[in-house]
């Protein structure tokens, strides 16, 4: 199945009016608990 939806991915891209890199690579670490909480914290204004 997840080929599935690799391959329709693939043909969004193909068929999208602009280009889209597929090479991007995401670098740094994800965030710890304390800054996820930190985070929904300040978005909910407490």
């Amino acid at each position: 199945m997840t080929q599935i939806y690799k391959d329709e991915i693939a043909r969004l891209i193909q068929i999208a009016p602009f280009e889209i890199d597929t090479d991007v690579q995401l670098t740094g670490r994800p965030p710890t608990l304390a800054s996820s909480q930190f985070l929904t914290n300040k978005e909910q204004g407490d």
